[in-house]
């Protein structure tokens, strides 16, 4: 009676070593790709709504704005701050109640219409991601901000600081409107904006609608990344709206050594896109190749230690096996 063989180290690697293609190839199936769709979820929490307070004390501005680098640097139009002393940026938090912080500008470049700010304390969300790319034409694209347009609500008279404080922090006014469309062109803006600043950028031209309040807000890609920030529209036509290029946002941003996340495409998931389901089909016919070479491998072995086996009942082979090494022991 002989004892049974157990596999080498050398044979049972040949069909493991299967095993890195097989997942290779069968990525695409588990989701492991750079193609993705929008999720609201994962960005509304790095949208704000920013406030500017004159000297004077008299009235306020706001507009929109994004976290951009770490847990403090907000990114929003200079316009928005051009005419403001203190600020505060506002928020949601986790259970949906107003707050404020209080922000100042760091850096700005009124030709861009760029302004930095920092804040006291650490903001909710994560700094976004920033498209490192030039849109094609008729590409998804979506607006976030807070447009004035959007309070419905009847505030009534205000009276006292608190009043004012609870109206900066009401929570419904602190909850982003979305819009979508897509991309018309790019185009380099280079027009007068007011008596002191003329405007001189990059621009994505597109019929995302916005409007007063959005300004500074972030235009989104369909893979998350900002395209642009929201800032100007036509009011003699419609359906022209124009965002900052990010390019002009990532070359203010390294000029103040700031550090930020780039993506160079974008390849969303969605219905009217081909290419992943060829690749899927792709996938499946190279994956099910694979494993039946593999298996056909796995069976090409088995009849080989048959063979062994045999030999060595006979006596016919050394104790020796060739090849790897290995003792074969026989019971006497």
């Amino acid at each position: 009676m002989r004892r049974m063989r157990t596999p080498s180290p050398a044979k049972t690697s040949r069909f493991s070593a299967w095993l890195p293609l097989l997942l290779a190839l069968l990525s695409p199936l588990l989701g492991i790709s750079a193609a993705r769709a929008f999720d609201v979820a994962e960005v509304e929490a790095s949208v704000y709504k920013i406030y500017a307070f004159p000297a004077d004390g008299k009235g306020y501005g706001f507009g929109s704005g994004f976290l951009v680098s770490g847990k403090r640097t907000v990114v929003t139009n200079f316009h928005v701050v051009e005419n403001g002393a203190t600020f505060r940026v506002a928020y949601r938090d986790a259970n949906k109640q107003g707050q404020l912080v209080v922000a100042r500008v760091i850096a700005s470049r009124p030709q861009l219409d760029i302004a930095i700010l920092e804040t006291d304390r650490d903001l909710p969300g994560k700094a976004l991601t920033i498209a490192d790319y030039e849109p094609e034409k008729l590409a998804n694209v979506i607006t976030m901000g807070f447009p004035g347009a959007a309070e419905i609500r009847d505030r009534g008279q205000i009276r006292t600081k608190e009043e004012f404080e609870a109206l900066l922090r009401d929570p419904t006014s602190l909850d982003a409107t979305m819009t979508s469309g897509s991309v018309s062109r790019m185009n380099l803006a280079d027009m007068k904006r007011s008596e002191t600043r003329t405007l001189h950028a990059r621009t994505v031209q597109h019929n995302a609608q916005f409007s007063p309040g959005n300004s500074g807000g972030p235009l989104f890609d369909e893979c998350n990344a900002v395209l642009g920030l929201n800032t100007f529209l036509r009011t003699d036509a419609q359906g022209v709206f124009f965002s900052i290029h990010a390019s002009e946002l990532t070359r203010t941003l390294r000029e103040q050594s700031l550090p930020f996340t780039t993506i160079s495409q974008c390849s969303p998931v969605t219905s009217t896109n081909y290419t992943m389901p060829i690749v899927v089909a792709l996938s499946l016919t190279l994956a099910a190749s694979a494993l039946v070479l593999a298996m056909r491998a796995g069976s090409l072995q088995q009849r080989l230690h048959a063979v062994l086996d045999h030999a060595e009942g006979r006596g016919d082979l050394g104790n020796t096996e060739a090849g790897d090494g290995r003792r074969v022991a026989a019971d006497r």
